[in-house]
């Protein structure tokens, strides 16, 4: 199991709140494939083993998520 400094750490959380609200804006919205993807990111961020790349990927991967599950939203759930 790797070690985290606190700035490690507090980024995950960061990055775990994120994904588990786009995750949850998407079930409602009815995009369950999107759903699953975004779960799958949570997955791997729970994995103690993922390296900083992987997480700035993931982030990444959040922003663009959150992003479209908030048009989703806003445009009434097309």
């Amino acid at each position: 199991m790797a070690s985290f400094n606190e700035g490690q750490s507090q980024r995950r959380r960061q990055l775990l709140y994120s994904l588990r609200a786009t995750r949850a804006l998407f079930a409602s919205t009815g995009d369950y494939a999107r759903s699953m993807k975004v779960e799958l990111g949570i997955q791997m961020l729970l994995d103690q083993q993922v390296s900083d790349r992987m997480i700035g990927l993931l982030e990444q991967s959040a922003a663009v998520a959150a992003r479209d599950a908030a048009d989703l939203v806003a445009d009434g759930f097309r």
